[in-house]
């Protein structure tokens, strides 16, 4: 029988707390809090956030359930959830730290069963919200936290899916991704039960939350034109704007221009360590190819890089909001960030031979000309 002091000791030690943030260095985000709860989001059943790295997703829903006062039971999601046996037992034991006693014994016994074809995932789901139902007093919110460990692993995504599609009323979930979730957006919203989701854009930093970081956060008195330069730079990303306005703060905020912004040592290192290892070495030399373009047409794209499948690939880094968008509704045009593009750069120029680098801009100016678009094409072929 399922035990969750038992199971516990088979669990990471931190998979119930959220990441130890030090909220001094953070602005409050009312905006995006007011927008959560103008949206209803102290009713809805589930809100999804899909947002790229560092753009603030965890400090946004420590603020949010600090705003609503309800209890809440963090879920930091990790490889060992792709065993969907194992993701179903610590759900239930993340529960049981908010509601000692549950599950009730009954639905232990089925939860600890080997036999998934008698007991099948979605009846112990079904068991488990129903005992939980009868458990819950008062409004409990459940954080799953870098849900994108699962997009891989369909068992364990249902899992989460089920749970979605028939909790209780006083159930409700914050889903956190780096990525997009395939979870079934319509059937929810076709039931009455309203899903909202924040992505890049709503959690993007104006330039008046960057005005309050600086004075009320930083105490730096930076002008409106700094302002307008760290914003436009970053294009609001929340971990850039911390990390210029942390580098002036440490330099008692002298000027800061454009080429200030692009060559911030913490951002490199950011983009280094949280975004380019992640990616693995098939993509490296393409995307240190493709940086040196201004816009990425995708037939441009496979001449420069040589690669047939380009295409999804980019599809693929836009999914999981890796700093890349669409610029087109046919998903034919990609853009990258300015500070990664030019972190990129810089690695080109460093790893690519003169000889490349310059073929790159040959291939990028006649394929401009070929579409008539002559400035652009200068720009290329005078680099």
């Amino acid at each position: 029988m399922f035990q969750p002091e038992q199971f516990r000791s088979q669990i990471p030690a931190d998979k119930f707390y959220p990441p130890r943030v030090d909220t001094s260095p953070f602005l409050y985000r009312q905006r995006v809090v007011d927008q959560l709860l103008l949206q209803g989001g102290s009713r809805a059943p589930a809100i999804i956030i899909e947002a790229q790295a560092g753009q603030g997703k965890t400090t946004v829903i420590k603020q949010f359930l600090d705003r609503t006062e309800a209890d809440a039971v963090w879920y930091q999601v990790g490889p060992e959830d792709a065993d969907p046996a194992f993701f179903l037992q610590a759900i239930m034991t993340g529960i049981n730290t908010r509601l000692p006693g549950f599950p009730s014994a009954a639905t232990a016994q089925i939860a600890g069963e080997s036999d998934f074809v008698l007991f099948s995932l979605q009846k112990r789901v079904n068991l488990l919200l129903h005992d939980l139902d009868s458990f819950l007093e008062d409004d409990l919110y459940f954080v799953f936290d870098d849900l994108h460990y699962l997009v891989p692993h369909q068992a364990s995504l249902l899992v989460v899916n089920s749970l979605l599609e028939a909790a209780p009323s006083r159930l409700h979930f914050i889903l956190s991704s780096r990525e997009s979730l395939p979870l079934p957006n319509s059937r929810l919203t076709s039931r009455g039960r309203k899903l909202l989701r924040l992505g890049n854009r709503d959690l993007a930093m104006n330039e008046g939350e960057v005005t309050d970081f600086f004075q009320q956060v930083l105490h730096l008195d930076a002008s409106r034109d700094i302002i307008k330069t760290v914003t436009r730079t970053t294009d609001g990303w929340v971990m850039g704007v911390l990390l210029l306005g942390l580098q002036m703060e440490r330099q008692h905020g002298p000027p800061l221009d454009r080429a200030q912004c692009d060559n911030q040592r913490e951002i490199q290192q950011f983009f280094r360590d949280e975004i380019l290892s992640t990616l693995g070495p098939r993509l490296h030399r393409p995307l240190l190819l493709l940086s040196l373009l201004e816009v990425i047409p995708v037939d441009l794209a496979v001449e420069v890089t040589g690669a047939e499948d380009i295409g999804v690939d980019l599809c693929e880094l836009v999914r999981c909001n890796i700093f890349f968008r669409h610029l087109d509704p046919d998903n034919t045009l990609f853009g990258l960030h300015h500070l990664f593009r030019q972190f990129l750069r810089e690695k080109a120029a460093a790893e690519l031979s003169p000889g490349t680098i310059r073929q790159v801009y040959r291939q990028a100016g006649r394929y401009c000309l070929r579409r008539e678009r002559p400035a652009r094409a200068l720009r290329y072929l005078l680099q």
